[in-house]
């Protein structure tokens, strides 16, 4: 009988590590940093109850994004001002927002309304003989407006009437004389390095005929840009 002890003994412990080893309860436990999609993840390691899993449009920097919702290996590239790409704040490409701002070219033009009917002036020059500066629409329009300005004005504000140096005039071919009686323009440029110049206007004049008036034409909304020479 002694000498079945052992024996039972030995029996005994290997139903034990048989037992321990079709535990599944002593497996490593799930969690949010052991690189498996598992639990309720959406991804691996993230979502569900881990923290969210990035995307390249949630506000953050997070992933391996260089930026935010950009750059790294899964998002678009980042903006830069050098990409020849209009994105990011760009107003243009590889230009304003946060970039350098956009140069603009200067261009020629003249508009208004005249009676509120739309005007556009086919071409417009100037000319500057260091005392008067004068520009005007071309004459082969049968409407023409014109304005004289001191040389070298500066930006701002200018009555058109009573102020030595101003004068507008419009003129329509086969009609009578009009006198400005009233008026304004502003100066928003005057390049003097460039001899560019530009602005609005607006001005009333009335046709007088015998001291009657006979016909009144209101200027308004008027934008110009002209280079002088």
């Amino acid at each position: 009988m002694k000498n079945l002890i052992p024996f039972f003994l030995l029996l005994t412990c290997l139903a034990f590590f048989t037992a321990c080893g079709d535990d599944d309860t002593l497996s490593a436990p799930e969690t949010c940093t052991d690189g498996i999609q598992n639990q309720d993840e959406t991804g691996v390691d993230c979502g569900g109850v881990c923290t969210p899993c990035f995307t390249c449009n949630d506000g953050i920097q997070n992933g391996d994004e260089t930026d935010i919702d950009c750059g790294g290996s899964d998002c678009p590239a980042c903006p830069t001002c050098d990409d020849g790409i209009q994105n990011g704040d760009e107003t243009g490409v590889d230009c304003g927002g946060s970039c350098d701002p956009c140069v603009v070219p200067f261009s020629e033009f003249m508009t208004a309304e005249i009676n509120e009917e739309a005007f556009e002036a086919n071409l417009v020059s100037g000319f500057d003989n260091l005392n008067t500066l004068e520009f005007q629409s071309d004459q082969s329009q049968d409407r023409q407006l014109f304005f004289v300005l001191p040389s070298g004005i500066d930006e701002g504000t200018y009555d058109l009437v009573d102020n030595d140096g101003f004068s507008a005039r419009y003129a329509k071919i086969n009609d009578g004389e009009f006198t400005t009686e009233s008026g304004t323009i502003t100066i928003t440029l005057n390049n003097t390095g460039q001899a560019e110049l530009s602005g609005t206007f607006e001005f009333t004049a009335v046709e007088y005929d015998f001291g009657v008036a006979v016909d009144t034409v209101r200027v308004t909304n008027g934008a110009f840009g002209v280079e002088y020479f």
